[in-house]
């Protein structure tokens, strides 16, 4: 049986009355010993919390911290708070960060150079962190509030105590007898319940709507998981193994004719449709009626003799031809795909983001522009708001959202040139989802980043090769090379080099540890 055993009563002057300050109350008050792990319930209050800590502490002189600092300024922005924070020893983490400055944000706090880390739920699996201290005073999430599983709290609860290092670890549960559930009174194992089984047990009508091609609730909390599983059915029924895998998947959940009606109405929207076998099995994360009606339109175009209209082009050099190329296509992915069109305004912005993303413009380049267009509507422009709404536009509508329909353009673009007998045609489709992915499109851009690096140190050293067309061999052998950090680069670009081993151990005590200190976003200039 649980129960409260006193240890002891600690008496503090720091005030903890203020509920919107008290996180970071308790936290400075018993986290300055050690590492301690903060618990945000989104991006924005990470942020909020750690300008809450940082504000009553002072900058301390240590050389990796004003290394960190000053990549941060270079190559996001000079006015990002974490720039200012880190020098403190405070940072914050959130999963659409560069990962190049989460990896170095983890670096620093596992040597103990950060001594505060304010971390979404991002931290709670897959990032091995642990801490002296850890600050909990929610069992929600976002802004919305929704509840954490409690296993995943116990998880993050589980970062404190440092193996080799401390004897014991602190789990700080900041008003928990407040909170509107107790979740870490009881100790919770995870539960994992296969979501497609979860999906279909829960919307099988839903899901079956969708199958037969009518539209469904555009504006349902779960549609994204019900086209999902529509769209997997599917491509299992064009594989010929949809039965076996409905009666794997679902076992007992359902009943037999339930099974049977998935089934068929699987392998009816196959002949339905009328996509090729690789596109639905490959894309079947794309609703596979709006692929039908993309092909359909490509098959028009390349019959009225514009076919050439229809072809992605490499993004550089940035031409207005190019431009209006790109917004063509964004503008044709959502007309089709989700059955409406897109306002002209957005595909616009598409268009040219994806090209300064996929040209390889540096993020303060992206983010300068950004910031720039809110000023002129507003007064006031929140930085790490404009900051953090930039990293969510590249990672989640970018690099997520349109690589995947990118992906059934460039797929279902080739199939219907080669159906025209335009084979040599269909071979010049550009892989634009890829450089999309991948934030480059030149070869020297994409070896550094097929060795495991960064897109901003991809882009700092494709500049620096004298070799515009190297292989990965080369860019191996060429990094291999290197005496010392001869180079110049940022001492957290050469963390990464010596974490990924593609440069020698030996060579840090050569360590240039010089930066420029001139403003990144002089004269950079982002295309219109």
């Amino acid at each position: 049986q649980n129960k409260v055993v006193k240890i002891g009563t600690l008496s503090s002057d720091r005030g903890f009355a203020n509920g919107d300050t008290r996180l970071a109350a308790v936290a400075l008050a018993l986290g300055s010993d050690g590492g301690s792990l903060v618990y945000g319930t989104g991006p924005a209050d990470a942020e909020h919390v750690a300008t809450q800590i940082a504000s009553d502490l002072r900058i301390i002189q240590n050389q990796e911290l004003k290394d960190l600092s000053s990549f941060i300024r270079e190559h996001v922005h000079p006015g990002y708070s974490l720039v200012q924070h880190v020098l403190k020893g405070v940072g914050f983490h959130y999963g659409k960060m560069p990962s190049l400055l989460r990896e170095a944000l983890e670096e620093a706090f596992k040597t103990g150079k950060l001594k505060y880390l304010v971390c979404t739920t991002t931290l709670f699996q897959g990032v091995n962190l642990p801490a002296r201290s850890v600050f909990i005073d929610t069992p929600t999430r976002g802004r919305l509030g929704d509840e954490l599983d409690p296993a995943a709290l116990w998880n993050f609860a589980g970062r404190a105590g440092r193996l080799g290092k401390d004897i014991i670890g602190n789990v700080f549960l900041v008003g928990y007898e407040t909170w509107e559930t107790q979740p870490l009174s009881e100790r919770k194992a995870f539960t994992i319940d296969p979501s497609f089984r979860k999906i279909v047990t829960g919307h099988r009508a839903k899901v079956l709507t969708l199958m037969r091609g009518e539209d469904g609730d555009p504006n349902d909390d779960d549609r994204a998981s019900i086209e999902a599983a529509s769209g997997l059915l599917i491509s299992k029924a064009a594989r010929g193994t949809a039965s076996a895998f409905v009666n794997r998947a679902m076992g007992d959940s359902i009943t037999t004719l339930e099974k049977s009606e998935l089934v068929t109405t699987a392998e009816a929207a196959v002949l339905q449709l009328g996509l090729p076998q690789e596109t639905l099995i490959t894309n079947w994360m794309v609703n596979p009626f709006g692929q039908s009606r993309l092909l359909k339109r490509f098959r028009e175009k390349i019959a009225e003799g514009k076919e050439q209209d229809l072809i992605p082009v490499h993004p550089s050099p940035w031409t207005l031809a190019i431009y209006r190329r790109y917004v063509g296509i964004f503008g044709r992915l959502n007309k089709q795909i989700y059955a409406k069109s897109a306002t002209s305004k957005y595909n616009n912005l598409l268009a040219s983001v994806a090209l300064a993303w996929m040209g390889g413009s540096p993020l303060p380049q992206i983010i300068a522009k950004k910031i720039g267009y809110l000023k002129k509507s507003k007064e006031n422009v929140n930085v790490d708001s404009a900051i953090r709404g930039v990293f969510e536009f590249v990672e989640d509508i970018l690099r997520f959202r349109y690589v995947q329909l990118g992906r059934a353009y460039v797929d279902l673009l080739r199939h219907a040139l080669k159906e025209a007998n335009m084979e040599e045609l269909s071979k010049g489709v550009y892989d634009f989802p890829l450089a999309l992915e991948l934030g480059v499109s030149s070869v020297a851009g994409q070896a550094f980043i097929e060795v495991g690096l960064s897109r901003i140190s991809a882009a700092t050293l494709e500049s620096l090769i004298p070799d515009s067309n190297p292989s990965v061999e080369r860019v191996r052998l060429w990094l291999a090379a290197l005496n010392g950090n001869e180079l110049g680069i940022s001492a957290v670009m050469w963390g990464e080099l010596l974490r990924k081993g593609l440069v020698k151990e030996e060579s840090t005590s050569d360590l240039n540890l010089s930066l420029d200190d001139d403003d990144p976003l002089e004269n950079l200039n982002l295309n219109e």
